[in-house]
């Protein structure tokens, strides 16, 4: 959101401090273009993935995840619904167009 490459400048941060990349299921970029980008860098590219009810995306996800070379899955199972972002919502803020 605050950088217009986003998750590849955030991977070429962690080149820059020998740093993993974990990417997050709901990042801005895809993941084939930050592993292109991870690979490139030496990076090591973990994921971070959700439970989602529907199995097909999670199966989606992971099999991307490792068709992309992550070297992990981190996950996450604290969060089976998504909060009311009550301050949010009272401070009128919302994602640009285009982001999820």
């Amino acid at each position: 959101m605050a950088e217009k490459n986003g998750e590849l400048s955030t991977i070429r941060g962690a080149a820059l401090s020998g740093s993993v990349m974990i990417a997050s299921s709901w990042s801005t970029t895809p993941i084939e273009p930050m592993a292109h980008e991870a690979k490139t860098k030496n990076v090591s590219l973990w994921f971070q993935l959700y439970v989602y009810k529907d199995k097909s995306i999670t199966t989606s996800l992971l099999t991307r995840a490792q068709d992309s070379g992550c070297k992990a899955i981190v996950l996450t199972v604290d969060t089976p619904v998504l909060g009311n972002r009550l301050a949010d919502a009272r401070n009128g803020f919302s994602l640009p167009d285009g982001l999820t």
